[in-house]
């Protein structure tokens, strides 16, 4: 595996990463009402993301689902709109 292929496999397990939290903290319905998200998860999001734009992902999020929109110089990532 070259260096392009080996950064492409650790932003894209980046990303599922950042989609278990994203859907581990998206508001969902219980008996006792509305529950939010925790401290936790919004840290642990905020962390992956910067890590994806170190690592020089772009990204988005589409109906609530994260995907990786190409690969730039480390450092030059971000996070596109929706």
């Amino acid at each position: 595996m070259d260096k392009s292929q080996s950064r492409e496999t650790e932003m894209r397990k980046l990303l599922d990463e950042l989609n278990y939290w994203e859907q581990a903290v998206r508001p969902r319905d219980t008996e006792q009402g509305r529950m939010g998200s925790t401290g936790e998860a919004n840290a642990r999001i905020a962390l992956l993301k910067k890590r994806l734009i170190d690592e020089g992902a772009v990204f988005r999020s589409h109906q609530g689902q994260y995907s990786l929109d190409g690969i730039v110089s480390p450092g030059q990532g971000s996070e596109e709109p929706e």
